[in-house]
């Protein structure tokens, strides 16, 4: 049942993704890809960087949303970020799940199956 819904997962595009990502991440997560441009699970899944490292730079259009999704800790003059715990899990096991599943599809590909 699993790889049913991992398989329907990576056929989503644009809005139904979004959809999707809403439901079942959080709406915070889904700005998150949003924002990046990230419409589809494959996009996503080949994607090597850390969908959060967008939040080391001082954008100023990402300033509400980067308060959804750290904590600023000071140290003297540094700030530094924190990812809070339960999206970072919640994205990076989704992430996980598809890169997983892709990895195994190009597997049987390779043994044609």
């Amino acid at each position: 049942m699993k790889h049913l819904i991992l398989n329907d997962v990576l056929k989503l595009k644009g809005i139904n993704f979004y959809n999707f990502i809403e439901k079942e991440i959080g709406p915070v997560a889904k700005e998150i890809l949003e924002v990046q441009g990230y419409d589809t699970s494959l996009s996503l899944a080949r994607n090597n960087d850390d969908v959060f490292s967008i939040f080391n730079n001082d954008i100023r259009d990402l300033a509400e949303l980067r308060k959804q999704v750290d904590f600023d800790v000071k140290n003297g003059d540094d700030v530094k970020f924190i990812i809070k715990g339960g999206l970072k899990s919640k994205v990076d096991s989704f992430l996980h799940d598809k890169k997983n599943k892709l990895s195994s599809d190009r597997l049987l590909r390779v043994q044609g199956k």
